[in-house]
């Protein structure tokens, strides 16, 4: 495959971050300084990022932690960088 051929958007990126302190909200902030630093930056490998910024308790029996506090920037809202 060429780099010609490659879709930005066909190549999903996931960042899943964690708030560092325990009992602490995902923080509204902190996640748009994320997302706006992944749009900023250069030379970061072409694709579609999605980022997640979680609290800090992970679910131990499924391993995640996703819940109704997340802030994501999912489809259609991810980040394309060419």
């Amino acid at each position: 495959m060429s780099k010609a051929d490659f879709k930005p958007n066909q190549m999903l990126i996931l960042i899943e971050l964690f708030m560092k302190e325990s009992d602490t909200e995902p923080d509204q902030a902190v996640f748009d300084k994320i997302v706006s630093d992944i749009k900023e930056m250069e030379g970061i490998p072409r694709g579609a990022y999605t980022i997640i910024l979680n609290d800090n308790l992970i679910d131990k029996r499924r391993g995640i932690g996703t819940k109704d506090n997340t802030l994501e920037s999912m489809n259609p809202n991810e980040i394309i960088k060419e």
